[in-house]
């Protein structure tokens, strides 16, 4: 297969994905439902915007399609999460998640005080939640094309 026709195939499938846009909802409203839940168990957090919402193209199999990816603005919460709550927070998120077709899970760090954790799906959307003096949640969508790209015909 040469590289014209695996380009076809990526776009193919782009197209038949949600649009980034539906998909940057799904996600924001998925880091919301996590952080409403978060603040549920752990009622003293209260969380802010960090950074900023980062849009750019999608690389590696999908470079060259046109579509873009997603960086959510991380979320934070003056304070981690208390030891004694990370299991029913990290629970509620896994739930949460998968309610947003995110069902798998990577640990990178899970020693008391420094904690993190990467959810993902095959879908392409991750959600990361972790803490090291602040508790922050962050997303990232899977690569789409825009609505305005779905809605011409494939070329």
């Amino acid at each position: 297969m040469d590289d014209e026709e695996r380009l076809k195939i990526k776009i193919a499938e782009l197209r038949s994905q949600p649009s980034l846009e539906e998909t940057e909802r799904l996600l924001n409203d998925t880091v919301g439902q996590i952080t409403d839940a978060a603040t549920g168990i752990v009622g003293t957090l209260r969380w802010e915007q960090v950074q900023v919402r980062n849009q750019g193209l999608c690389g590696h199999d999908y470079r060259d399609t046109g579509g873009l990816d997603v960086f959510l603005p991380h979320i934070r919460a003056d304070r981690p999460v208390p030891e004694e709550n990370w299991s029913q927070v990290l629970e509620a998120a896994r739930e949460i998640a998968r309610q947003a077709g995110i069902t798998e899970m990577q640990i990178f760090s899970d020693v008391p005080g420094n904690r993190e954790v990467r959810m993902y799906g095959e879908n392409g959307n991750a959600i990361t939640i972790g803490y090291r003096g602040a508790t922050v949640i962050s997303g990232r969508t899977g690569c789409r094309l825009p609505a305005a790209d779905l809605a011409q015909p494939p070329s």
